[in-house]
């Protein structure tokens, strides 16, 4: 049984405040992701499933940006 006081996704400041080596992988995990979230998102923009998809991709832009 897992502690629901936990939270399942880690803070993005511990990403920010990871190693160099993590911070590079990083980057190019989001290259990645982008693009196939994007693809995503253009199928169906209007289905109940793609609320969280979208705040992921504005997440995501927000890291990039930086």
């Amino acid at each position: 049984m897992s502690d629901v006081s936990v939270p399942l996704c880690p803070p993005f400041s511990y990403l920010e405040d990871a190693d160099r080596l993590t911070r590079d992988h990083m980057s190019s995990v989001l290259a990645q992701v982008r693009p196939k979230l994007f693809a995503f998102l253009q199928q169906d923009p209007h289905s109940p499933l793609s609320k969280r998809p979208r705040r992921l991709m504005m997440m995501l832009q927000g890291l990039v940006s930086h």
